[in-house]
């Protein structure tokens, strides 16, 4: 059964402020909940699989408007288009969205000239590729595309019912490969549409622990063997009006197996608890998307203008991946480290040089993220973490200790240890993007409140509410309960 949504924005707690941007009201929690309960009772279902909660999904109305007016904007007809035309868009005729899925991170990323031989010998179109007269040796070095492959547990379906096969761990594993690129000069992107950098994200899922998680081509060349689910694609402007113009543009595509990347409208994913036999849901452009890169407090909703003035691009934090590995993943970790490009010595040069390719995407993110910010300053959390990540592996280190990743002024103790690993198993998945971060302890407190003004958190985790996307035994949440009530 798909269990019914329950929307904030469903009953009226936007308002319009006179900058044009679309802002949450002040929530009653505790209305909100005891509405919640009610609706699960009606319904005859647990809270925890109240879908979307927290998380509009958006509709395909919304999306074809959205894509016309960016088609507009950009000059580049998303409605029609695939990952391919708009890699043209970029500049980069010659190096296909296969090429970018398929190919090792090492291959993409030439630093020498017998390694860019290589790639125009490997790409699906050598001579287009060597046509491209933007596609030089200086223009690879300089970092017009970077490439990681890493673990990605925020993909992962949690309420899916789990796989009790020896060797394979309960829930299957997420990878991603992201692709960064520069709008080439020449390029339409770079004239018309004033884009400065694309993100492209690949999905897998990965069935065997000891398989090779990503796509490959098959012998014909004509399929892929474990190709992406989705294609998500965020386009970031040169300059924007800040708090007016959209501070990034949200894009999906579907599998290759679907026209070769032909555009979507959806991510197809689980980010809220639904039924196990149903647990995945779409996620429309640019609503959903929208709310977890920016507008978290506007849940999705644009401006005044129908524009996305606080759209960041989330960064990419290693030490969780690895904390969630630890936690959920363990035949994972045998046979795979976090970095797949890196190895499992994380003293070798392999592998600081694929922390190397996060640091530099997590600079650029943060350097966006700080233009997006909100004009009262609550989302500056997002910025804070980003350097954070990068003030502990400037040198290419590997995964830094809980208590080493705290944010704000007041550290965690010693002794919340645990707590703050259940925050990081259980909350981070959401809290790291939205409304707030979990390892901020004044944050989290404030979230629990006083007994003279309680706040939502022992509540919503004590009824089911919380963790969205994802059920807690009893004896878990109980400890979860515990700590909680115990920190001050």
């Amino acid at each position: 059964m798909k269990i019914p949504s329950l929307t904030f924005a469903g009953i009226g707690l936007t308002s319009v402020l006179a900058t044009g941007i679309v802002v949450a009201a002040e929530v009653d929690w505790r209305a909100l909940f005891e509405r919640t309960m009610r609706f699960a009772t009606q319904q005859k279902v647990d809270p925890s699989d109240m879908g979307h909660i927290l998380v509009e999904p958006g509709d395909t109305t919304t999306a074809d408007k959205y894509y016309a007016r960016v088609t507009q904007k950009l000059g580049f007809d998303i409605q029609t288009s695939h990952l391919d035309t708009l890699l043209e868009y970029l500049g980069y005729r010659g190096l296909h969205a296969v090429d970018m899925e398929t190919l090792e991170p090492s291959l993409l990323m030439p630093q020498d000239e017998r390694g860019l031989e290589d790639l125009a010998n490997k790409v699906e179109n050598p001579n287009d590729f060597r046509a491209n007269t933007a596609l030089t040796l200086a223009a690879f070095k300089s970092d017009i595309l970077l490439t990681a492959r890493f673990f990605a547990p925020k993909i992962v379906d949690f309420n899916a019912a789990p796989n009790n096969t020896k060797g394979r761990d309960p829930h299957k594993p997420g990878w991603r490969k992201i692709v960064r690129l520069k709008t080439l000069p020449g390029s339409r992107a770079a004239s018309r549409g004033d884009v400065e950098f694309a993100y492209v994200l690949f999905n897998f899922f990965q069935e065997d622990p000891k398989a090779f998680p990503f796509a490959t081509k098959s012998a014909d060349g004509k399929s892929l063997v474990n190709q992406s689910v989705n294609n998500q694609v965020i386009l970031v402007p040169r300059s924007f009006r800040k708090g007016v113009e959209d501070s990034v543009y949200f894009l999906d595509y579907q599998p290759f197996s679907v026209e070769r990347y032909k555009v979507g409208k959806a991510l197809n994913a689980a980010f809220d608890t639904l039924d196990p036999n149903n647990s995945k849901q779409d996620y429309f452009v640019p609503t959903a998307c929208a709310q977890c890169h920016g507008h978290d407090r506007e849940y999705g909703a644009p401006n005044g203008q129908g524009a996305f003035p606080l759209g960041k691009v989330n960064y990419l934090d290693t030490d969780q991946w690895y904390d969630m590995m630890d936690f959920d993943f363990p035949e994972t970790k045998s046979n795979h480290d976090v970095l797949f490009d890196g190895g499992k010595d994380h003293a070798s040069a392999q592998y600081k040089a694929a922390v190397k390719v996060i640091w530099k995407l997590n600079s650029e993110i943060v350097h966006q993220n700080a233009k997006a910010l909100r004009p009262d300053g609550t989302d500056a959390f997002k910025v804070a973490a980003g350097k954070k990540w990068l003030s502990l592996h400037a040198k290419g280190e590997g995964p830094a200790d809980l208590l080493k990743r705290v944010l704000g002024s007041k550290p965690w103790a010693s002794n919340e240890r645990s707590l703050l690993a259940m925050l990081s198993r259980y909350c981070f998945r959401c809290h790291s993007s939205m409304y707030y971060d979990v390892f901020d302890r004044a944050a989290v407190l404030n979230e629990k409140g006083t007994p003279q003004q309680p706040g939502p958190l022992v509540t919503y985790v004590e009824s089911g509410f919380m963790p969205q996307g994802r059920v807690l035994d009893k004896a878990e949440k109980d400890t979860l309960v515990q700590y909680l009530k115990a920190l001050k």
